[in-house]
């Protein structure tokens, strides 16, 4: 814990490895929930930490933007086949997760999870929310 101007924040040093080499990043935790992470001599990312309750609008916005789902045809409680029928297609749930995941800066597993036949948009809220 690193004490600045009378505020408290976590610092933490990782280490990854990758096709180019090790890469060191330098994370400094707040506490508003955000970080910032320096990558070797790139500026600073900030991300913030999104609260639960922007979630599923985040999450509606995602399938309404990206799939064929009208935001008035959007119903968290029908099966993401019946929102839009290309989710019978696998490589649409792998979109899916690949925007999500993106936009929360984790891993969701999406693909180990959810059936697209009678799944909800309801379900992946479960899965967003870290319930299931």
């Amino acid at each position: 814990m690193i004490e600045t101007a009378g505020k408290s924040m976590l610092c933490a040093i990782f280490h990854f490895c990758t096709a180019a080499g090790p890469e060191i990043y330098k994370a400094n935790f707040k506490a508003d929930k955000s970080a910032t992470f320096y990558l070797s001599d790139q500026a600073p990312k900030v991300y913030m930490h999104t609260s639960s309750d922007k979630i599923p609008d985040i999450l509606r916005f995602i399938l309404t933007k990206h799939f064929n789902i009208a935001a008035d045809q959007f119903d968290w409680n029908r099966p993401l086949e019946d929102l839009d029928e290309q989710f019978k297609l696998l490589g649409n749930l792998v979109y899916l997760e690949q925007l999500l995941e993106e936009e929360f800066q984790k891993e969701i597993p999406l693909l180990e999870n959810i059936s697209t036949t009678y799944h909800t948009p309801k379900d992946i809220l479960v899965i967003l929310n870290g319930e299931a």
